[in-house]
């Protein structure tokens, strides 16, 4: 199921079809029901710190503050602690744009 997107692009957007069939091989962070190649853990302050993000991204939503929310893809270095921020542009064949009938 997709939710159609009110402007701009995705992650989605970002991904050609490599990177689609790993992210549905790596479904799950503790590698339950997934194989992992290479064999990835779960780090509890960086899913923590990502989750935190998420939280304060959907609070903005919730309280009508829409245009303070991060608007691009933010890539998050957990060995330095920094982010960056990833400009991509929405690509027209990606489903999360679809807006037809």
């Amino acid at each position: 199921m997709h939710v159609v997107l009110e402007s701009g692009p995705c992650l989605e957007c970002a991904m050609n079809g490599s990177h689609m069939k790993v992210m549905d091989e790596r479904f799950s962070c503790t590698g339950g029901g997934s194989i992992f190649i290479p064999k990835l853990a779960s780090e509890i302050t960086t899913t923590s710190i990502i989750a935190a993000v998420q939280v304060r991204e959907a609070m903005k939503i919730l309280s009508g503050r829409r245009e303070l929310c991060i608007r691009n893809v933010m890539f998050y270095d957990g060995r330095s602690g920094a982010t960056t921020d990833l400009e991509i542009s929405e690509e027209s064949g990606c489903p999360n744009h679809f807006t037809g009938d």
